[in-house]
C-alpha cells in the first residue's frame, strides 16, 4: 500500500474515533431513531420499506443500507447510535483528505481550520445519525473518482461515479446541487480538454438516467413513500431580508465565529474573534478564486461552485425557517475546505503562518469548545427517553402513540412501535402523522400515550377516558390504558366545488362528464384507519364505479362488491389506507353527474 493510502486510513481511523466521542454525548432525537428504525426493519427482510412514510429524502444507500447492515450483523443495540455515525463522520473527513492532497499536503491546513475541528454546531451535525453526513462523503468520492479519470483517462472511473452519484440524488436530492450542477456547468466553463468535458457530462447524463430509472421502478406500492414538501419556491420579498439575516448568523454559528455580545478580554470573545477571522480568510480566498474558475481544472471549479452555490439558494428558498435549517451550509465548509486545500494561492510565509494558526485553533476548539467523551463517561441511562424506554419495558408496553419528538426517541436501546400523532388542544383532535413512520404502528393493539404537556394530557382523557395508570417522565406524561384505541383522520364530505375531477364544474355545481370516460370525482388523499365505513353517494344518470384506493399501499375496494343499505354502501377496512382517495370513475358514452359524496367511519 502506498504511504497515502496508508495516510487515508489512519486519518479514516483518528476521525472515526474522535467524532464517535462526539457522538456519545447526543442523545439522538426522533428524526435520527426513525431513520435507524427503517434500517432496522430493512435488516429484517423490508428491503422495499413497504408500508413505510419517510420524509423528504429516502437516505436509503447513503444512511440506511449502512445501518441495516450493522443491525444484521450485530443485533439493534444502542452503540450503533453513535458508532455509525462516528464512522460515517471519519468517512467524510478521509475522503475530503483524500480528494484535498492529492496533489500534496502543504496546504491541508485548510481542511484543519475549517472542518477538522468545527464549531459545537457543525460538531453535532456530523455527529448524529441520517444527517447528510454520508451523502456527502459519496459525492466526494465521486469527485475522487472524475478527479482520477481527468489525470488517468480510464473510464472505468468515470461508470463508477456514475453509478454512485444516481444512487446518492436518489437518496437525497441535495446532491444536484452539490455535485450535478458544479459538474454540469464546469463542463462548459473549466480549462479541461474538450473531450474529456463530453465524456464526463456523457457520464452525468447517464447518471441522471440511471436515477430516473431507480425512481421508476420504487414508485410502486410495494415501496416507502415520500410525502416531501413540494417543490422549492423562491422567497417572499418581505422574508428576503430575514432569510439574509440567517445566512449570515448560520454561517457565524458553523464557524464558531459568533462573537456578539461577548466579552473582548474573555476565553470566548477570543477564540470566536479568531474564528470569525478564520471565516473571513476562508472566504476572501473563495471569492477571488471565483474571478479567475475558467483558469481551473473541471474538477476544481465544480469544488468551487459545491462550496458557494449553497449560499444564494439559502437566501432566495422559502426553505430557512430557523437556525436549525443552517445544516443545510455545512457543504460550504466541506467543499470549500477541499477546494483550498487543493488551490489556496498564499505565499510561503503566509503558510506557515496559516499551518500555526490553525493547530493551535484546532486544539483549543477540539479540547475546550468540542469537548468528545473519549472515555465514554456519559451517563445515557438517565436521558428523557432512556427512562421511558425503562418505563415502557418494565410495563410490557409495545404499541403506543406519541408526539413526534417522543415517538421514535425511545426506541434508542430496543424497538418499540409507537405511532406519531398531532394533539389539536383547541379543536380536541388527536391525529394520526405520516411523516418517518410505519403504518402498521397505528391502530395495532395501540394501549398508550406519550404527551408533552398537560393539556395534552386532558384531551387524551376528554377523547378516551380516564387511563389505567398515569406516569410523569421529566416533563412528558405517559397515559396507559387497559384497552386498545384506535385513531382515525375523521369523516370525508366532498362536493362537486372541491373535489378533484377530469371533468369542470358545471352551472347547477355538478359535475358531468358527457360521454367522455375519465374521473368524475377523485380524492382527497387522507388515510381511512382499520373499521366499518358507510359511503353516501349522490349522483345520477347511467351506472359508475366507484371505489377507496391507497396509492400508497395499492389497496383497492370496489363499492360494487360491498353491501349497499339506505342509500349508502358499508364496507369494511381491515387494515390501514394512508393517502386513501374516494375514486367515481365513468366510462366511455355514458351520462353521469356528480353532485357530492360523504364517507362516515361507524364502528
Amino acid at each position: 500500500m502506498t504511504k497515502k493510502g496508508l495516510s487515508v486510513i489512519l486519518v479514516f481511523l483518528i476521525f472515526s474515533y474522535i467524532f464517535t466521542a462526539l457522538s456519545y454525548k447526543f442523545i439522538p432525537s426522533s428524526d435520527s431513531m426513525s431513520g435507524i428504525l427503517e434500517a432496522a426493519d430493512i435488516a429484517n427482510g423490508n428491503i422495499t420499506l413497504k408500508g413505510w412514510y419517510l420524509s423528504t429524502v429516502t437516505f436509503y444507500f447513503t444512511d440506511l443500507v449502512w445501518f441495516a447492515l450493522a443491525i444484521k450483523l450485530f443485533g439493534y443495540s444502542e452503540w450503533i447510535t453513535y458508532v455509525i455515525p462516528g464512522l460515517m463522520a471519519g468517512s467524510l473527513f478521509a475522503s475530503c483528505y483524500a480528494l484535498g492532497t492529492i496533489s500534496g499536503y502543504k496546504k491541508a491546513w485548510a481542511l484543519l481550520l475549517f472542518l477538522a475541528f468545527p464549531g459545537a454546531a457543525v460538531s453535532y451535525m456530523l455527529s448524529v445519525a441520517i444527517i447528510h453526513v454520508p451523502t456527502y462523503t459519496y459525492i466526494v468520492v465521486s469527485y475522487i473518482l472524475i478527479d482520477f479519470y481527468c489525470r488517468r483517462r480510464n473510464r472505468l472511473y468515470l461508470f463508477l461515479s456514475s453509478i454512485i452519484a444516481s444512487l446518492t440524488i436518489f437518496s437525497d436530492d441535495i446532491t444536484i446541487y452539490l455535485f450535478f450542477l458544479p459538474i454540469a456547468l464546469s463542463c462548459f466553463i473549466a480549462n479541461e480538454n474538450a473531450k474529456d468535458k463530453f465524456v464526463i457530462f456523457s457520464s452525468l447524463v447517464f447518471s441522471y438516467f440511471l436515477f430516473k430509472l431507480i425512481l421508476h421502478f420504487t414508485n410502486s406500492a410495494d415501496f416507502f413513500y415520500l410525502p416531501g414538501v413540494g417543490s422549492p419556491t423562491f422567497v417572499s420579498y418581505d422574508k428576503l431580508t430575514f432569510n439574509i439575516s440567517l445566512l449570515f448568523k448560520g454561517l457565524l454559528i458553523l464557524f464558531n465565529a459568533d462573537f456578539f455580545s461577548k466579552i473582548i478580554s474573555s476565553p470566548e470573545g477570543i477564540f470566536s474573534s479568531l474564528k470569525f477571522t478564520s471565516l473571513v480568510i476562508f472566504f476572501i480566498l473563495l471569492i477571488s478564486s471565483l474571478i479567475k474558475i475558467r483558469k481551473f481544472s473541471l474538477v476544481d471549479a465544480a469544488l468551487l461552485i459545491a462550496s458557494l452555490i449553497m449560499i444564494p439558494a439559502y437566501a432566495l428558498s422559502d426553505k430557512p425557517v430557523d437556525e436549525g435549517t443552517t445544516r443545510y451550509l455545512i457543504p460550504v465548509i466541506i467543499f470549500g475546505s477541499i477546494f483550498l486545500c487543493r488551490n489556496a494561492n498564499v505565499p510561503k510565509i503566509s503558510n506557515i503562518v496559516l499551518w500555526f494558526f490553525s493547530i493551535s485553533i484546532s486544539a483549543y476548539s477540539l479540547i475546550y469548545v468540542n469537548q468528545p467523551d473519549f472515555l465514554f463517561h456519559n451517563d445515557r441511562t438517565t436521558s428523557k427517553y432512556r427512562l421511558i424506554s425503562n418505563f415502557l419495558t418494565q410495563h410490557n408496553l409495545s404499541n403506543g402513540y406519541a408526539t413526534f419528538w417522543n415517538a421514535a426517541a425511545v426506541s434508542v436501546e430496543k424497538k418499540f412501535n409507537i405511532a406519531p400523532v398531532n394533539i389539536d388542544i383547541e379543536n380536541k383532535k388527536v391525529l394520526p402523522s405520516f411523516w418517518l413512520t410505519k403504518i402498521s404502528y397505528f391502530n395495532n393493539g395501540n394501549n398508550f400515550f406519550i404527551v408533552d404537556n398537560d393539556q395534552q394530557k386532558k384531551v387524551i382523557e376528554e377523547l378516551y377516558g380516564k387511563p389505567e395508570l398515569t406516569y410523569m417522565v421529566w416533563d412528558s406524561p405517559i397515559l396507559v390504558y387497559s384497552h386498545s384505541i384506535n385513531i382515525y383522520d375523521g369523516d370525508i364530505e366532498g362536493s362537486a366545488n372541491v373535489v378533484k375531477s377530469d371533468f369542470k364544474v358545471g352551472d347547477n355545481n355538478q359535475i358531468c362528464n358527457a360521454g367522455v370516460q375519465g374521473m368524475v370525482a377523485y380524492g382527497p388523499y387522507k388515510t381511512l384507519g382499520r373499521g366499518w365505513y358507510s359511503l353516501k353517494i349522490n349522483a345520477h344518470g347511467d351506472q359508475y364505479e366507484a371505489l377507496i384506493f391507497s396509492y400508497i399501499t395499492g389497496k383497492k375496494i370496489k363499492m360494487s362488491e360491498n353491501k349497499y343499505k339506505n342509500g349508502s354502501y358499508i364496507f369494511e377496512i381491515n387494515e390501514d389506507m394512508p393517502s386513501s382517495e374516494i375514486q367515481l370513475f365513468a366510462q366511455k358514452d355514458s351520462n353521469v353527474c356528480f353532485e357530492s359524496y360523504s364517507l362516515q367511519h361507524i364502528k
